[in-house]
């Protein structure tokens, strides 16, 4: 199982976050930066997996399923925090102060 499960583990992360960041951003690739972060964090399981191939695999899974739940819950909508923000009258008072 572990044998070929943290290279799978790695090309659904890479997946999940070309997804999270095309969604949030409006069909623009990701940053670089988001892809290197990925190989970074499975190159050093990669290592771990020389000496526990299965605490390796879990932590890779466990990292996608963690980025799969944080994907589900957003949105990625401005409009949510705009719709939850109220508006007051402002009004000019002396010496430029405003006043809500």
């Amino acid at each position: 199982m572990t044998g070929k499960s943290l290279p799978v583990a790695f090309m659904v992360a890479v997946a999940l976050v070309t997804w999270d960041e095309t969604a949030k951003r409006g069909h623009v690739p990701p940053y670089p930066q988001r892809y290197v972060s990925v190989g970074l964090v499975y190159g050093l399981l990669a290592i771990l997996a020389t000496v526990a191939a299965p605490a390796a695999a879990v932590l890779g899974w466990g990292f996608i399923l963690a980025l799969a739940y944080q994907n589900a819950g957003d949105t990625g909508a401005a409009s949510d925090v705009a719709d939850t923000q109220t508006s007051a009258p402002v009004t000019a008072g002396a010496a430029g102060v405003v006043i809500i």
